[in-house]
């Protein structure tokens, strides 16, 4: 860690590639070694920005995580207050060794022109599975071939494409180019879109490596949990752990038969089981999905039994977690009319936060039952929105 010998507040510190410039205790804010804002902590409060631009109030009330998108008005308020510390910060800092705070100033006042950059790179922003804070994302597909889920709108508008080998490779270098010497912040790549290892194996396995020779970080994907058992087996896992896949994210919602019904999921716990278990015996990482909450009050109980049954027979180890989220009705009105096709209502906040640890305590208890040792992987409580690139 390195600290600077400003003249006076603000004072400057660089740690684990993360620049950080702070006033007291009032304001702290984080920057990538291109001058990228990363996050601020103003008065008490915790804001992430986005690649896109947006601010995102994070806090706890409670066990309940808060996560919320700000107003242009209050963003506005958090932006003055970020260039007033930078501009501060360049007119006090004088050390030759210090971070380049003209970029950082820069950058900031860019902003719009980065969000621009941003949007060239991409075809669309994508959801960040839980556990991977700041990744780079690649998007070696578009779109999801399946895309008939009623919890997941985000796709419905984006019809299933490939890029080429060719085109991914200049994909590869306009993302790293975009990043700059922000990737020695980045805590990992994410190969997307949501099918991107359903793609021909001999191309899934160039891109791979290619990939890891390029950033040298962590690979995770994800995949949907229909189309995947049918076209790719272990030996397919296992040449994607040969050349650079580190873990996969398994967004399986629920274990039960008919809330993957309501889902219009046209998959079963079997299948599900099947293939997170070729994966382990593969040595891939595992990183599953759930949401509390789904199904409703209706399906309330077989949510729970059929998610901590399907759970408790994985062949998870410590290196895997379990993330649980609360469901977000409102974000997916094709959800809300499913719901009201077989007359299920939804839990209020606190029931799905009840039933989050509902589901954890059974998940261990079933585990337990079966194989006479603690369930080995961690259950994280999380909240869905805060996975915004």
């Amino acid at each position: 860690m390195m600290e600077s010998p400003c003249v006076s507040s603000p004072t400057l510190i660089r740690n684990n590639h993360i620049i950080t410039v702070s006033e007291g205790k009032n304001l702290v804010v984080n920057f990538d070694e291109s001058g990228r804002l990363l996050s601020v902590t103003r008065n008490g409060e915790t804001f992430r920005r986005s690649l896109s631009g947006d601010f995102y109030r994070l806090g706890w009330s409670g066990d309940k995580r808060i996560v919320e998108k700000i107003s242009g008005e209050s963003s506005k308020e958090v932006m003055n207050s970020v260039k007033s510390l930078v501009s501060n910060a360049v007119s006090q800092c004088h050390d030759t060794d210090r971070p380049d705070l003209n970029l950082i100033e820069r950058k900031t006042v860019e902003m719009e022109t980065d969000r621009n950059s941003l949007l060239s790179v991409y075809r669309q922003m994508p959801l960040i599975p839980p556990g991977l804070s700041r990744p780079i994302y690649v998007e070696l597909s578009y779109g999801c071939i399946w895309n008939r889920c009623t919890i997941c709108s985000s796709h419905l508008e984006r019809h299933y494409e490939e890029r080429s080998l060719d085109d991914f490779m200049k994909h590869l270098d306009n993302v790293a180019s975009y990043f700059g010497q922000g990737i020695s912040s980045r805590t990992g790549v994410l190969l997307g879109d949501a099918n991107a290892m359903n793609i021909e194996q001999k191309t899934l396995n160039l891109a791979l490596s290619t990939i890891k020779k390029k950033f040298g970080l962590e690979i995770q994907s994800s995949f949907d949990i229909f189309t995947t058992p049918k076209k790719k087996n272990m030996i397919h896992f296992q040449d994607m752990k040969r050349n650079g896949l580190d873990r996969v994210n398994v967004y399986i919602q629920s274990g039960a038969y008919k809330v993957l019904r309501m889902l219009n999921e046209h998959t079963n716990a079997t299948e599900i089981l099947n293939l997170v278990n070729n994966m382990k015996d593969s040595g891939l990482g595992v990183s599953l999905i759930l949401l509390a909450g789904t199904g409703g009050k209706l399906y309330r109980e077989d949510h729970v039994e059929g998610t901590a049954n399907l759970v408790s027979q994985m062949l998870l180890d410590a290196g895997d977690t379990v993330y649980i989220s609360p469901i977000v009705e409102e974000e997916d009105p094709s959800y809300g009319d499913s719901a009201a096709r077989i007359g299920t209502s939804p839990l209020s906040n606190d029931e799905k936060y009840l039933q989050m640890a509902e589901i954890e305590k059974r998940i261990k208890t079933a585990y337990r039952d079966i194989n006479g040792t603690d369930f080995p992987a961690r259950i994280v409580k999380y909240d869905l929105r805060e996975c915004i690139y």
